[in-house]
């Protein structure tokens, strides 16, 4: 369940949730002495990174690009 929220386009979910998900996955791989556990815990882990900062780097492009419009179209720069 945590990682189908996280990983949802559809949800918008808050740092402080997000970094609880994530510590509570690195606990549940730290505590864990079944194998089975761990592994289901690195792997929700690794997707859930994966996706926040393939976010994050998709955010980042789009906002350089509406920057970089926005300034170029703007009559006020030069």
């Amino acid at each position: 369940a945590l990682l189908t929220a996280v990983t949802s386009p559809h949800i918008e979910i808050h740092e402080g949730t997000v970094l609880l998900t994530v510590r509570t996955c690195y606990n549940i791989y730290l505590a864990s002495r079944n194998l089975i556990n761990q592994t289901t815990a690195k792997a929700t882990l690794t997707q859930m990174l994966n996706v926040i900062f393939t976010r994050m780097e998709n955010q980042a492009v789009s906002f350089t690009r509406y920057s970089s419009f926005v300034l170029s179209n703007c009559p006020y720069t030069g």
